[in-house]
């Protein structure tokens, strides 16, 4: 097997450890809703006509989502850290073997690796304090959960003042059921499965959580991947940036594709760049800086070279799915050779406007 094989291989291994972490949120998620809805119906403020006792049956409830939204999300932290410490330790044990691999494919045999290993609890303290887009993981599932419990209680209030039913009461928190479900297969194996809703709370609320746990979950595996560069940056020269090809993919993303970066290097790329980021990057080792170049890797549309990059896969797409990815004028630009990827992208990560674009081109 390549080492670009093993790498697309390890890429999807770890996409779906993070979405069994990301189903087991949404199972907590859709229970703390679930729950709500059953106290609506028990407590059920529309059933009293006195003023003061609707409020008083009002306030109970908002009292419940508070003390349960708590419960809920600090049992989701732990959780989710608890999770994403077994994906480090995983992922910097996969890199180093991957290295070793990479090394014997290239013919060098007597190169010895140091593993850069982190132990579990260490990792936990990483959780802790590493930045996931500016924030810990802590800080996000905090603020969201102080953001739940406003929403949620704002619409109680609302539907209340209203008089609405139990029914119209639980469409305003859970939404409105969509009759269809996704079957998530949790960290554990089992398969659950999420019901989907549309308005309401739950859909943004379960959504958000997932995009923390998939952010994070990048995040750690890319800092595992960074201590074994780095406790070997004798052999580890630097690292490539890697981004998916489909058409998810983001422009900044592209953009960074197949760039090299020094280990030390301040102005390199790692990922996570955004909320939702894929990419991953490939350790450059000395003497075989070219080997991700041979085999195939995995691409929208069947596997590719490894040698392919962004724009190659742009330009064997079809018309109509390149606009669709590009946007239309973006696209023609592209087509007719006036822009490529980088000049669409600024330094800051921010997108260029496409009439800064044809100003330019």
């Amino acid at each position: 097997m390549s080492p670009n094989e093993s790498y697309i291989r390890n890429l999807f291994a770890v996409q779906r450890l993070g979405n069994g972490i990301m189903g087991d949120a949404g199972v907590m998620i859709q229970e703390l809703f679930d729950d709500l809805a059953g106290q609506i119906a028990r407590i059920d403020p529309t059933a009293v006509k006195a003023a003061s006792y609707r409020t008083a049956r009002v306030q109970k409830l908002m009292e419940w989502v508070k003390e349960h939204a708590n419960a809920t999300y600090t049992e989701l932290t732990r959780e989710v850290r608890s999770a994403l410490a077994d994906v480090g330790v995983q992922q910097a044990k996969w890199q180093a073997a991957h290295i070793v691999g990479a090394l014997e494919y290239g013919g060098i045999v007597e190169a010895s690796l140091k593993p850069g290993v982190i132990t579990l609890n260490q990792w936990k303290a990483i959780i802790d304090t590493d930045f996931v887009q500016g924030r810990t993981m802590a800080e996000w599932f905090a603020s969201q959960e102080a953001s739940v419990v406003e929403r949620v209680q704002a619409q109680i209030r609302m539907g209340a003042t209203k008089g609405e039913s139990i029914d119209e009461l639980t469409r305003r928190i859970r939404g409105r059921s969509t009759g269809k479900y996704s079957t998530v297969t949790l960290k554990d194996g089992t398969k659950r499965r999420l019901y989907q809703f549309e308005g309401g709370v739950l859909p943004t609320t379960t959504r958000n959580a997932q995009s923390i746990v998939r952010t994070a979950t990048n995040e750690i595996s890319n800092t595992a991947h960074f201590s074994v560069y780095e406790a070997n940056a004798d052999i580890v020269t630097g690292y490539r940036y890697l981004a998916t090809l489909d058409s998810d993919t983001t422009l900044l993303c592209r953009s960074l594709h197949g760039n090299i970066y020094a280990l030390d290097d301040p102005e390199g790329k790692r990922p996570p760049q955004h909320w939702g980021c894929r990419s991953t990057t490939q350790p450059v080792i000395e003497g075989l800086e070219d080997i991700y170049n041979e085999g195939k890797i995995a691409a929208e549309g069947g596997p590719v070279k490894g040698s392919t990059t962004q724009e190659d896969w742009l330009r064997a797409q079809s018309r109509e799915k390149l606009d669709d990815i590009l946007g239309k004028r973006r696209a023609d630009l592209f087509r007719d050779g006036k822009v490529g990827l980088k000049d669409m992208v600024r330094s800051d990560g921010s997108t260029v406007r496409v009439a800064e674009l044809e100003g330019a081109a």
